[in-house]
Order: structure tokens, then C-alpha cells, then sequence
């Protein structure tokens, strides 16, 4: 250990009084502590409005949330309270946080008898209470921003360490007696889970969390005492959270990782990975907890098993064959329970106990006993919760029973007055909202219903049962028994609604729809209504409106009004339980909060700054205009607020209620929390929502609570409270007075934080049915039972009348059949999918009709015929005339036959034959042939089995087989069809010889002897369809038998048609057919021996193998017929494919002839543009080669001019100057035209700018100048001016073929652009069909894709096409308005050099009265001595500057020379000042106080006094007179 950090433990373990240290009796007032709840100031409500009664909750998915104080006390957080338990009386006591947001953390004292809390909130404090009188001890303060993680206390706990949360993650060390900071860091910028004091080394920590574990020692260095901290490295392992470890004697730690193997750490390095043998984990899932305890080292798992390991193998543990794995197993293990969750777990408190306490995150606590004994006893859970988010809760309108229901999959009913759960029911899936049915539906003794809504749209109805036992009931035998289930919804269900008279039932679901019931038993459904969005909550009219309507909230901010159906009625159609005349009223929510917050109070600061601001900006601008010779604008308007905002998307409705008729109250989350806001139905129902623009016409303000929603409103049963649940777990209280629908009561309010601020939503409030109790639950898995306060709450029963728990109930009935299977139809479902059998059978009867009714119809058509062919021949006349009648209807007929036939029968090759198995289902058929025509052929190699069908290509995107190989398989498949049932005729021949045969013999056999013979039936109808069309020889006799048989005995005969003959001989030979073999008559011919010869080889068994054999081969057939169908199929689509894909080539061939027609016409476009910008690149040539005479002829007049020739200013003015001369204009075509125009132009602007620039005179030669060289350069000057002409001209010709250039190739881009899309369009057609697949298949699912209509897609294509054409119109037009921008510009330039010049001859004007020559006039006054005195004066002062910038350097130099001396002199006294204060401080220390000099003093003068005494005693032994007493006198 460092020394300094010795010290420093030392003198804490001292507790010096110097040190700060406060007294040791010194204890804090709760009541100053604690906030309480926040009362208006003017509100009337007292500050105990509610007092905590009990807690049926506990936040077991929390961290280290379980705590052992005394052997029996267990004490542990539950939202904002602090609870102690104590399990053997299992009586409950309660600390509230003191700062009202929550607690973060606790952690018990290693003597037991002090608990610190850690708060939760802005700058929270750390509170040290007392036990058992919990009195705050000491309070820790600045420790954290917002929220303590973990606390720890040393071995001998005299330190303290906490890590606080995001957002400053602070490792913080007190001196906690001291309430004194030692040391303080940041421990990492992850969440830190646990931190913990090294047993043998206090001035060692160790803390891990997300993904992390870094270990900590105090250190010194320059600056004093810190924390070092070093990351542990994982190198090769894969990073983990770390959730447990422990610290050996030797400074190794231990750790749990998430796959469930342990990590042995060594100076911060993994030494080893520690598993099972095998390579098993040693926990399925994250080690939670290290426990190291009389040499063994117990882990905790998620996996709810508790594992002993042998410490010294762990601590010697090493990797030897090069692995970086250790395998080890448990000495002992304990499995608590299947499903268990461990989380922590404490030892108790007596010595040498094997008692310990585990928290499970499954909602229980845990008595082990980890002995590993034979007299060890078994885990016992002795309390359970609910251990996830409770989302509906209900209290019963009778009695004092709750029931509540969470995301566990688990129903709870509690005992309010007893503080106790009674009943828990788990299921298959997690209940969503729960009812208690309302008195007065059917008045059960135990209680009345539970109606329970699950996440697959279940209902199901639960008695509540208390068995009966003397004096009451026996609470410990409490069952919910199933009454009825139903499924209404295929949606979780959100909402359940009793109404108040107890006759009808509403169920809300998040699918959007409201399904009534009829409550009775059973409760019977009645209909359903779809709504605009997932259903949130249900509420039915209140009594006093006198009406029956539900008002019904939707998530998304709709709201709808129906009215009750009646409950005998029912829905309309019979296909569907959807009601459809049920009156409906509709509001949509619209956001108005950034309205109303233009009007708040705390907005007139804001408007009374921005008016401010806006009248001194109006101040200065005035100031400035009144300064100022330009114009300014004039002035705008006031500057308005920020703009409105609409959330999008919209904010979700939470919970609302009825004010009024057609009137309510709505609660809204997100950007449109902190209000109330009061709606009304509109009166524009026929109008649609979205043109209506509903919105609120009054809101309430809820106090501070801008951002806070309302989750859940409640009013209580005496109406004088409204109660609301808010979203950061708050609970509010506004009193209610009588009358006041528009809620101006709500301005006093009652606010208590209640539960966990961070996830602890209060999803339901409620009040006992006396109005005794107030209960709230949450998300944080809490429940809360307050007691109301005596004149709000109790309905004025005394406390010793209190309303019993329910008596015993009447004998139960029988237990319900339940619905188990999620997937399950709902009733709606359930009744479209009955409806849809029943028009299935009613089409398959109208079919069965239809054909009855035809075989009547012809029946009927025979007789006509027969009736026709017999009339006499006097009425041939009138059968013509009304064959002339009906010529048009029979011809009709006639034509409607034939296509029929044509469509059906006439193309047909082979119709369907199918072949039915003997002793199983199976049936195959013929393929249907249609006889294939020229055109659809496509022609091939061959049509011989060589073809391939698709699926069966060797190669991917090969082509199909032709039509003439598919018919070719068909025909195959067809042949060996009807052979198998040729085989099949066969084998019945054979098998009804061999049955007359055996019943022969059978006859002639003893009873005992016979084998019962197979029934087989002959043939069916469709397995030889033909067979009616084919009469057989016994037929035709038997034709004959029944002429004479039915020939009238009078010798008149009646005949009979052919046909129905046939027809009847048909049905007899078919009835004699189908006749079992068994019944035919045998044969009495053949002799009984030859008889038995043939039957002995073919019994019966034999007659059953070939029937089995023709069954399989019938099922190998079949299969193969189903590979074929599917190939057929697949072959179906692709021709499908081709035949679109031809319609497509067809219309490419079309546009291909047009875009070829175009592509004739652009090439001498194509043409002009190589010509155009041939022409351009001469003209670029001969500007270029003009440029270069340019700068010969300049560089000829440089040499004309000489070096420093005095007269070159004024030659090189007149060589430049601009003069008009008359140009020779060639008119040779447009670009002449266009050239001559623009030179004149050009000419014109020449002669404008001599004007302005003023004129040199060029005229004569001045005094003094050489002739020659003024000559020459008039010479020159017109030599320039030709070329600079020639050079304009050039460049406007040469930019007029530039831009012709441009206009051709942009439209010859545009043209290609097109060409080059239709062509790839022509390579790659696009699929109509579908284009979504993965590695060339069609996935399954298609939420990704995109689904349109052929045409839809077409425009989009077209569109993308007239696009790219537009953006390059819009390209060229950028191009010409950058040009024009370019023009105006240096047209803007010339103007500003206008102004300039008209400017100087205005001043000119004034001064000299005259425009006169500025460089004439300089030329003439100004000497050439004055000149180079001005040039000596520049040069002059040019180097005085020089040398006063470099005297200014050199000055600045030396004074910071002097300024840095006197500051290190200065720094040298002040270090000495400092010095000599230490030592007067050091002297003053050790200087003796004045008062302790007195009694020093003191002391030493009364010694002296006794040792006077003493020496005069001596003397006067030895006979010398005694001495004088010395002088009392102080000193």
C-alpha cells in the first residue's frame, strides 16, 4: 500500500477531532429531509392526503436489490420506497425517498447496524440511516449529477465507495462518518454495475459493468493522494459485461462472463478461461454473483443453479496444453428451481449459518440452505410478485379484492385488508387488461367474475373461489376456476368495459375493432364494429346522461361514440358479426399545443424581450437613415413567434373520460403532454375528418408537468377526487367540485412521486369501492395500497364496520373448456370461414340440382322427339309454321351448343379418365389434351422424349420445351393412366371369376372352413366413361327383351327411342355390375374337384396381394403424375412469360422503326455539328494566331519606346487610345450579317468609351517629342486597332458557331440519351410479373417489396425519361443564365466607371468651371525637379518608416525584458511570503496555548509550595526553627 495512502486510512480509522469529524450522538430530522408531496399553495388539501398502507410489489429485475439486515428483517426498493420486511411476521415497514425521485442504490453496514440509501435526482445526496430506528445518521452530499449505480462499503466499514450514472459516471470516496470526500474520479464512460473494497487490501478497489472491469488503487503522486485506475484487457476473449467478481488474497480476481464461463484476471491480463470439462460453460447464461466463503467460492446464474467451487484450484488454475480454457467442476451444485432467474443472494446473520436469501428476477425471494448435506432442505420461495410490467389492474365493486395482471403471463388477486396475495394463475400468454364483473350482473357469493384479456385476442371468464371454513373463508384455498372462453379478436386485447345496468360486455383490441357481448351465462356474442385505429380504452355513458353509448379512444387521436346494440339483436348478415347500423359519432385529434402556448404566462417574458429587441433595432436603423443619402426600405412588419408545430407523426392518445353528453376529456402523450384537453363531438358528422380540423375548445394546464403525460385518470367513488397516473410515476390529486363539467378545480393539485421515475409508468389507478383505498401500479412491477384521508375518503365507514372479504361461495360448476391454441380462429373469422362452407356445400347442392334438372331436360327433350316422329301427317303444316317461329331461338340454342362443344369437347384429344385405388383414397387421372393448332406450336429439333421440360434444363435460362413435347408427355402420362386401368378392368375379371369359384367350393365346404371373401365393386362410371356410349351384346338382347316386355297388350306398341333403352339396359347392366361378386348366382356346371384344383393356388390372400400390388403401383403412378403437373405448371407460367415478352418485342419492333426513322434524321444533325465545330476549331486557330500578332505588335512599340523614355506615358496613352473608324462589312451569308451588326455595335461602343475616358490629343506632336517616334506610333496604334477588329470579329463568329454547336449537340444528346434507354429497355425487357427475388427465387416474405400496376410502372419509366430531357433543358437555360449574369456584370462595372466620370466633371464643374484634361493638365503643370522630389520624398519617408518600425521592435523587446524580470522577482517574494507563512504557521503550532501555560504554572507553584513544606518538616528533625510559609502570590 501506498504511504500516503496508509495515512490516510489511519487517521480515518483514528477519527481525529481535527480531521472534521461530527459528533457521534449527532442525528438529522426525517421530516427536514424529506420533500413530501408538492401542494399547491392555494390548494386546501392536507400534506397526508394519502399514507403508504402497503407494497404488494418488488423491483426484482434490479441490480443487488436485496439487502439482510437482521436474521429476519429483509429490506430492499420498491419505486420510491424503501421497504422492510420482516419474514417471519412478514409485516412491512417503509423509508420514502427524500428527494421525491426515486432511489438508485442501497447498501447495508458490515456491523448491520447502519443502511446506506442512495438517492436519485439533481445532485442527489447519499442518506445513512440508522437501524432499527432509522434515524438519518449522516448525509453524503456531491457525489453525482443525477443518479447513484452502486455502493460499497471497506472491510471495517469506515469508507464508503459510490459510482454514480450518466452522465459524469463519478467514482467518488468518503470518509462517510465524516461526511467528508476522500478521493474522487471518473470510474469509466460505460454503465458501472458494482464496486467493491478489496478484504485484504482496503486502498484496493475493483469495479466492472458494461463491457468492462477496471481495477483501482490510491496512489500518490505530485499533486497529492488519487485513484489509478487499469482497464482490464480481455485480448483473445470476446469483451463481456461483467456482472460478478470476486478478489482472492493475492490480489487475483475473478469474474463471470456472459456465455457463462469464468475469467481468472492477473495484473489485468485474463490469466485463464475457467469451464467445465468438455468445454461445458459452468452456467447456461451470465454469472450474476461471486460469493468467497469458508474456502469455497459459490456462483450465482441466471440459469437459477448455485455451483460450489474448491478455491485453491481457481487461484492456481492454468492453461497447460497452450489453450487459454482451464476445465474444472463444482464440488456442489443447487438447482433452486426450473424458470428461476437468480439475480444476488445474502448470507444471513447468525454465525456459521447456511441460511442465505436469493433474489429472483422471476418475481420471488429465495431460503436456501447451501449446507450440501443430507440434511440439507429444499429452496423455499417465501414471497412472490410479479416480475415484469403490470399493465391493468381492477378492484372489486363488493369487497376488498384486487386483481392485477402483468407481462409475466400471470393473473394475481390480493386481500387489501388482510395484505395479502390469495390467488395467482399463470398462462400460456400474457394478460392484457383485467374486470372485475360490476354488481348487480348475476351476484355470486364468492366475489362475482374476472373478465381477462390476453395479446392473442382471448376472453376468458375466471370465477373467484374461496372454499368455505368456519366463522369465513379459507384464503389459503383461493382458485380462479374457468368459466367460459371466447376469442373475439384476433388483436391483443386492450380494453374491457362493463355496462352499468350489467347487461352488455365491450371488448377493445388493438386490431381496430369492438366486440359486444350479452352477459349472462354463457355470455353470448352480439356483433362487432371496426374502429379508425388500435383500440386504448373503453368507457360507457354515465348513468346520469340517460343513454346508452360507449365512448371509444383510439391510439392514433381518433375518437368514436356508438350507441349500445340492443341486447337481443344481432348482426344483420349472417356471413359476419360486423354491426352496421349502430349510430357513430367521430372526433380526430388534432395538436394545439403550440397554440396554447402562446398564451401561457411564461411566454410574456419571452414577447416582452422580442419586443425590446425590436424597438432598439428600429432605433439604430433610424439612426442610420437619418445619416444616411440612400434610400432605404420601408419597414417590415413586427417580427411573429417561432412557427407553429405539428407533430408528425401525431401524438398517441393515453386515457380520457366523458364530461357531458357528446362532450369529454382526452389525455395526450408525446408533444402534446401536460394538458387536458376538453373535446366535443361535431355536429358536421357527414363531413370527413380531415376537413372538419377537429380540435379541443378548452384545456387545463397540469401544473409543472408541461413534458408529463397523463397515463391513467381515475375519479373516486365519492367524486371528490380526480387521480391521475403520470408517466414518470407521479401521482396526482385534484380536488372535485359538484357541477363543474369544464374541471376550474384543478388548480389546486397533490403530487407524490410514487414509482421509479425512469421506467415506472403508472399504467392503472384505482379506488377501493368505499373509497378507502387508493391503488396504483406500474412498469417498475410495483403495486401500492395508500389509505385515504378521513373526510376525501372511507364513504364515512367507521373503521370498525370495515366491509368484510366475501363469504363462501355456492357450489362451482363444471370447469369450462379452454381455448390453448394461440393461433385459433376468432368468432369473426370463425364465422366468415363457416360461412364460406356453407356456400360450398350449397354450390356443390346446386350443382347435384343442376344436374338432376338436366338429366329431367333431356328426358323430357327424348319424349318430345319420340312425340314428334308420332304425330299424324295433317298437322306437318303446323309444325313447319312453328319451326318458322322458333327458327331464331333454335338457332340461338343451336350456335350456344356448338361453341360449347367447340370449347369443350370438339378440341379435345383425351378427356379425363381417372382410376380409383381399391383399399386407400388415391385416385390419379388422365391429363386433359387439347388437340395443339399450327400457331401455337413452336417449332424445335423434334417432338420425341428428347425434349426437356423447364425445371430440367442442364444450363439456367434455357428454352422451353415446344408444345409438341409437352403433348408428347401427356400422351405418355395418358397411356400408362388408361393402362393401369385396363389392368385394372383386368384384375376385376379375374377376381370376379375367382369369387365364383370360391363361393362354389365355399358352398360345398363346412361353415368352420369358409373364408370370408373380399366385397369388391366393379368399376366406377368414371373410370370408363365411354362405357354408356359402347353398348355390349347382352345389352342389345336385353334391348330386345324389353320391346317385347313393354309392348301394350292391345298389339298397339308404344316406341321407344333408342337412347332411353340404352339408357335403361345401361342402368341394369350397371346395377348388375356393381353388384358384389359374392351374390352372383353360382355356377352349378363345373365339378366340384375341378373346382378345388383351380381354387387351391388362388385363396384369397393371393386376391388381396394383387390388390394391394395394383394400389402401389396406382400410388408410384400417381406421384410421378404430380412431378408431371408440376412441371406442366411451371412450363404454363414460362409460356406465360414468353407470349408477354413477344407483345413486348413486338411493340420494341415498333419503336425500334421509329427510333431508326429519327436516327436517319439526326445524323445530318450529326453531320452540321462535325462541320460546325470543324469551322469553330479555324476560327479558334486564327484567333489565336491574331493573339500572338497582338503581342508582336506591343512588344515592337516597347522597343520603339526605348527604356526611360519621358514621353512614354503619353505615347503609350495615345498607342492605347480608342479611335471610330469605318469598317468594311462583308455581307456574305447569316454569320456576315451577324458579325457586320455585331461590329457596328462593337464600333458604337468604342466611340462611348473615348467619350468618357476623356480625349489625348493625337493630332499634332508635342514640344520637345521626337516626330519619328509619334509617327511610329500613330502607325502602330492603327496596326492594333485593325487586329483588335479582326480579333472581335473572329471571337463573335467563333462564339456564335460555339453556341449553334452547343444547341445541335445538346439536342443530339438528348436524342441518344432516349436511344440509349429504349435500347437498354430492348436488351433488358422488364418482367411483368415479378421482379422481387433473391438468388432467383421468389423469397417468402415480401414486406420489402413493391407492388404495382403495369401502367403505373410504365409512367414511372416515362417519367424518369421526361425528366433526364428536362433537367437538360433546365442545364442550357442555367448555361444562358450565367451568361446574361456575366453580361450584366461587367455591364454594371462600365456603369459604375460612368457615374465615377460624371462625378469628377461635376467637381471639375465647380472647380475649374469647365470639363478640362486631367492627364493634359498634369502633363503641362507638374516639372520633372518637383517630380523626382516627390520620388525622393516617397523613398525617403518609405525608410523612415522602415527604421521607426524596427526602434518600435526593439523598444517593445525591452520592455518585455523588464516586465519578465520584475514578474520572476515578484514570484521569487510571493514563494518566499509563502515559505515564512508555513514556518509562522509551523511555530504557531507547536506553541503552547496560554490557558495551558496558566495551569502549568499553576501546577509547578503548588509543587513547590509541598516540597517548601516538606523541607522545613525535614529541617526542623534536625532542630533548626521551621521555615517561613513561601508567598502565595500568582504569578
Amino acid at each position: 500500500m501506498d504511504h500516503r495512502a496508509f495515512l490516510l486510512l489511519c487517521a480515518v480509522r483514528a477519527g481525529q477531532p481535527g480531521m472534521g469529524c461530527p459528533l457521534e450522538h449527532m442525528h438529522y430530522d426525517r421530516k427536514q429531509l424529506w420533500r413530501g408531496p408538492e401542494v399547491s399553495p392555494e390548494a386546501n388539501i392536507p400534506t397526508d392526503l394519502l399514507s403508504l398502507d402497503h407494497s404488494f410489489g418488488y423491483d426484482c429485475r434490479r441490480r443487488a436489490n436485496l439487502q439482510l439486515l437482521e436474521e429476519s428483517t429483509l429490506t430492499f426498493i420498491a419505486g420510491n420506497f424503501l421497504v422492510f420486511l420482516d419474514v417471519c411476521a412478514r409485516k412491512q415497514r417503509y423509508i420514502s425517498s427524500c428527494s421525491g425521485e426515486g432511489i438508485g442504490a442501497i447498501m447495508v453496514h458490515p456491523s448491520r447496524h447502519f443502511l446506506a440509501v442512495a438517492e436519485k435526482g439533481n445532485r442527489p445526496n447519499i442518506v445513512v440511516y440508522e437501524f432499527p430506528s432509522l434515524q438519518p445518521f449522516r448525509i453524503l452530499r456531491g457525489g453525482t449529477a443525477w443518479v447513484y449505480t452502486t455502493l460499497a462499503f471497506d472491510h471495517e466499514g469506515l469508507l464508503l465507495a459510490s459510482v454514480g450514472g450518466a452522465p459524469d459516471y463519478m467514482l467518488t470516496l468518503w470518509a462517510w462518518r465524516e461526511e467528508r470526500v476522500l478521493l474522487r474520479c471518473k470510474a469509466a464512460s460505460q454503465d458501472v454495475y458494482r464496486i467493491s473494497f478489496s478484504s485484504d487490501s482496503p486502498a484496493q478497489l475493483t469495479t466492472s459493468g458494461a463491457g468492462h472491469i477496471k481495477f483501482w488503487k490510491m496512489a500518490s503522486s505530485f499533486t497529492g493522494l488519487k485513484l489509478q485506475g487499469q482497464l482490464g484487457r480481455f485480448g483473445r476473449t470476446t469483451p463481456t459485461d461483467i456482472e460478478g467478481y470476486v478478489e482472492f488474497p493475492d490480489g487475483k480476481v475473478l469474474s463471470g462472463s456472459e456465455w457463462g464461463n469464468m475469467l481468472l484476471w492477473e495484473g489485468a491480463l485474463i490469466k485463464v478461461e475457467i469451464c467445465r470439462r468438455g468445454g461445458r460453460p459452468c452456467h447456461n447464461g451470465a454469472i450474476r454473483q461471486f460469493v468467497l466463503d469458508e474456502g469455497e467460492i459459490l456462483t450465482v446464474g441466471i440459469d437459477g443453479a448455485i455451483r460450489a467451487w474448491h478455491f485453491e484450484s481457481m487461484d492456481g488454475a492454468d492453461s497447460s496444453d497452450g489453450s487459454d480454457l482451464f476445465e474444472l467442476e463444482p464440488m456442489n451444485e443447487v438447482l433452486v428451481g426450473r424458470g428461476v432467474c437468480l439475480v444476488s443472494m445474502v448470507k444471513g446473520t447468525t454465525q456459521g449459518s447456511s441460511i442465505w436469501f436469493a433474489q429472483d428476477s422471476g418475481g420471488a425471494v429465495w431460503k436456501l440452505d447451501l449446507s450440501f448435506s443430507n440434511m440439507t432442505r429444499d429452496p423455499e420461495a417465501i414471497f412472490t410478485f410479479h416480475s415484469g410490467p403490470i399493465v391493468s389492474m381492477d378492484v372489486s365493486r363488493t369487497s376488498h379484492l384486487m386483481a392485477t395482471s402483468a407481462l409475466d403471463r400471470s393473473v394475481r388477486v390480493f386481500d387489501l385488508l388482510a395484505q395479502r396475495e390469495l390467488i395467482c394463475s399463470r398462462f400460456r400468454q400474457n394478460a392484457t387488461t383485467v374486470t372485475w364483473e360490476p354488481r348487480g350482473v348475476r351476484y355470486y357469493i364468492c366475489g362475482q367474475l374476472l373478465a381477462v384479456g390476453f395479446e392473442d385476442g382471448l376472453l376468458r371468464l375466471l370465477e373467484f373461489f374461496l372454499p368455505p371454513e368456519e366463522g369465513g373463508y379459507s384464503p389459503d384455498g383461493a382458485q380462479l376456476q374457468l368459466r367460459q372462453a371466447v376469442k373475439p379478436h384476433w388483436g391483443p386485447v386492450s380494453a374491457i368495459a362493463f355496462h352499468s345496468s350489467g347487461r352488455l360486455l365491450a371488448t377493445g383490441s388493438k386490431d381496430g375493432t369492438v366486440f359486444f357481448f350479452v352477459v349472462g351465462d354463457p355470455y353470448e356474442a352480439i356483433g362487432l364494429i371496426t374502429v379508425p385505429g388500435p383500440v386504448c380504452s373503453l368507457q360507457w355513458a354515465p348513468p346520469s346522461q340517460g343513454r346508452k353509448a360507449l365512448l371509444i379512444l383510439c391510439e392514433n387521436g381518433h375518437v368514436v361514440e356508438v350507441g349500445a346494440p340492443e341486447p337481443g339483436s344481432r348482426a344483420p348478415r349472417h356471413h359476419s358479426y360486423e354491426l352496421e347500423d349502430l349510430p357513430r359519432m367521430h372526433f380526430h385529434f388534432h395538436s394545439v399545443k403550440s397554440h396554447i402556448r402562446r398564451f401561457l404566462p411564461q411566454r410574456d417574458e419571452e414577447v416582452t424581450r422580442r419586443k425590446a429587441e425590436k424597438q432598439k433595432r428600429r432605433v439604430e436603423e433610424e439612426q442610420q437613415l437619418k445619416e444616411s443619402l440612400e434610400e432605404k426600405e420601408p419597414w417590415g412588419e413586427e417580427e411573429d413567434l417561432p412557427p407553429l408545430y405539428i407533430p408528425d407523426p401525431p401524438s398517441p392518445l393515453l386515457c380520457g373520460f366523458y364530461s357531458g353528453p357528446g362532450s369529454f376529456w382526452l389525455s395526450m402523450g408525446g408533444f402534446d403532454a401536460g394538458f387536458l384537453y376538453h373535446c366535443r363531438f361535431s355536429s358536421q358528422q357527414e363531413q370527413a375528418a380531415e376537413r372538419r380540423h377537429d380540435e379541443p375548445f378548452a384545456v387545463v394546464p397540469l401544473g409543472h408537468g408541461e413534458d408529463d403525460a397523463v397515463q391513467c385518470v381515475s375519479i373516486s367513488c365519492g367524486g371528490q377526487l380526480l387521480l391521475c397516473g403520470m408517466q414518470t410515476g407521479r401521482l396526482r390529486a385534484y380536488p372535485l367540485q359538484l357541477e363543474d363539467p369544464h374541471l376550474c378545480s384543478l388548480r389546486a393539485s397533490w403530487v407524490l412521486g410514487v414509482h421509479y421515475s425512469q421506467n415506472g409508468t403508472v399504467r392503472a389507478i384505482r379506488c377501493s369501492h368505499d373509497d378507502r383505498f387508493v391503488l396504483t401500479v406500474g412498469d417498475d412491477g410495483n403495486i401500492f395500497s395508500f389509505s385515504l384521508l378521513a373526510p376525501w375518503g372511507g364513504l364515512g365507514i367507521p373503521q370498525d364496520q370495515e366491509t368484510a372479504s366475501p363469504p363462501p361461495p355456492l357450489p362451482r360448476q363444471k370447469v369450462a373448456q379452454d381455448i390453448e391454441d394461440p393461433q385459433a380462429y376468432s368468432l369473426e373469422t370463425a364465422r366468415q370461414c363457416t360461412e364460406l362452407e356453407r356456400l360450398a356445400q350449397e354450390a356443390e347442392h346446386r350443382k347435384v340440382e343442376l344436374r338432376r334438372e338436366l338429366v329431367e331436360l333431356q328426358k323430357r327433350f327424348r319424349e318430345l322427339q319420340w312425340r314428334t316422329r308420332e304425330l299424324p301427317s295433317h298437322t306437318v303444316p303446323r309444325v313447319a309454321e312453328t319451326q318458322r317461329k322458333l327458327a331464331w331461338e333454335r338457332e340461338w340454342y343451336r350456335l350456344s351448343l356448338k361453341k360449347l362443344q367447340d370449347r369443350l369437347g370438339d378440341p379435345l384429344e383425351s378427356d379425363t379418365i381417372n382410376v380409383v385405388a381399391f383399399h386407400s383414397p388415391h385416385r390419379v387421372s388422365t391429363c386433359r389434351i387439347l388437340t395443339p393448332s399450327p400457331e401455337q406450336q413452336i417449332h424445335g429439333t423434334g417432338t420425341g422424349p428428347e425434349k426437356r421440360l423447364p425445371g430440367t434444363e442442364t444450363e439456367p435460362g434455357g428454352v422451353a420445351a415446344p408444345v409438341q413435347a409437352i403433348h408428347w408427355r401427356k400422351t405418355e402420362m395418358n397411356s400408362q393412366v388408361v393402362g393401369l386401368r385396363d389392368s385394372k378392368l383386368q384384375l376385376l375379371s379375374q377376381l370376379r371369376i375367382q369369387m365364383q369359384q370360391l363361393q362354389v367350393v365355399q358352398v360345398q365346404l363346412p361353415p368352420a372352413l369358409c373364408i370370408a371373401p373380399p366385397t369388391i365393386l366393379g368399376p366406377l362410371p368414371e373410370e370408363t366413361p365411354k362405357q354408356k356410349l359402347q353398348p355390349s351384346p347382352a345389352t342389345l338382347l336385353r334391348l330386345q327383351s324389353l320391346h317385347a316386355r313393354r309392348a301394350p297388350p292391345g298389339g298397339e306398341r308404344e316406341e321407344l327411342g333408342l337412347l332411353e333403352l340404352l339408357e335403361h339396359a345401361g342402368g341394369e347392366q350397371a346395377e348388375h355390375d356393381n353388384m358384389p361378386i359374392s351374390e352372383c348366382p353360382p355356377c352349378q356346371s363345373i365339378q366340384l374337384e375341378v373346382l378345388f384344383s383351380i381354387v387351391r393356388p388362388c385363396p384369397p390372400l393371393q386376391m388381396s396381394q394383387d390388390i394391394s400390388d395394383f394400389d402401389t403401383r396406382l400410388k408410384l403412378l400417381r406421384h410421378g403424375k404430380l412431378k408431371l403437373d408440376v412441371k406442366l405448371k411451371l412450363w404454363d407460367l414460362q409460356h406465360i412469360t414468353l407470349y408477354q415478352e413477344l407483345l413486348l418485342l413486338r411493340d420494341f419492333e415498333t419503336r425500334e422503326d421509329r427510333l431508326q426513322e429519327a436516327l436517319r434524321w439526326r445524323q445530318e444533325e450529326w453531320w452540321l455539328l462535325t462541320e460546325t465545330r470543324q469551322q469553330l476549331q479555324v476560327k479558334q486557330q486564327e484567333v489565336a494566331h491574331l493573339q500572338e500578332q497582338e503581342k508582336v505588335l506591343n512588344a515592337t512599340f516597347q522597343a520603339l519606346l526605348g527604356p526611360n523614355n519621358k514621353w512614354g506615358p503619353f505615347l503609350t496613352k495615345v498607342f492605347r487610345k480608342k479611335v471610330k473608324r469605318v469598317k468594311k462589312r462583308e455581307k456574305t451569308g447569316e454569320i456576315g450579317e451577324h458579325s457586320a451588326e455585331e461590329s457596328e455595335g462593337e464600333s458604337d461602343w468604342d466611340e462611348d468609351e473615348d467619350s468618357e475616358s476623356g480625349s489625348v490629343d493625337d493630332t499634332t506632336c508635342p514640344p520637345n517629342c521626337d516626330l519619328d517616334l509619334f509617327e511610329g506610333t500613330i502607325q502602330l496604334r492603327e496596326s492594333r486597332l485593325e487586329l483588335e477588329e479582326l480579333l472581335a470579329e473572329e471571337r463573335k463568329n467563333a462564339e456564335f458557331l460555339r453556341k449553334e454547336s452547343v444547341s445541335v449537340w445538346v439536342s443530339v444528346s438528348i436524342f441518344f440519351l432516349t436511344v440509349s434507354v429504349l435500347c437498354f429497355k430492348l436488351d433488358c425487357p422488364p418482367s411483368p410479373q415479378i421482379e422481387f427475388l433473391h438468388k432467383g427465387l421468389i423469397p417468402t416474405k415480401l414486406t420489402q417489396a413493391l407492388v404495382l400496376n403495369i401502367s403505373a410502372l410504365a409512367g414511372l419509366q416515362e417519367r424518369i425519361i421526361q425528366l433526364q430531357v428536362e433537367q437538360s433543358h433546365q442545364k442550357a437555360l442555367y448555361q444562358k443564365a450565367r451568361k446574361q449574369h456575366v453580361q450584366l456584370n461587367h455591364d454594371c462595372k462600365q456603369m459604375e466607371a460612368r457615374i465615377q466620370g460624371l462625378q469628377c466633371e461635376q467637381l471639375m464643374q465647380k472647380k475649374f468651371g469647365r470639363p478640362v484634361d486631367l492627364e493634359v493638365l498634369q502633363t503641362l503643370c507638374r516639372s520633372r525637379i518637383l517630380e523626382e522630389m516627390w520620388q525622393e520624398r516617397s523613398a525617403n519617408g518609405a525608410a523612415s518608416a522602415q527604421e521607426m518600425q524596427l526602434w518600435c521592435k526593439r523598444a517593445v523587446m525591452e520592455m518585455t525584458r523588464q516586465h519578465t524580470e520584475a514578474l520572476w522577482a515578484m514570484s521569487n517574494l510571493l514563494a518566499q511570503k509563502k515559505e515564512l507563512e508555513n514556518r509562522l504557521d509551523t511555530r504557531q503550532g507547536k506553541m503552547v496555548p496560554a490557558a495551558s501555560v496558566c495551569q502549568l504554572l499553576q501546577r509547578q507553584a503548588c509543587e513547590i509550595q509541598v516540597l517548601q513544606v516538606e523541607i522545613c518538616a525535614l529541617l526542623r528533625k534536625g532542630g533548626h526553627p521551621p521555615c517561613p510559609p513561601p508567598p502565595t502570590t500568582p504569578l
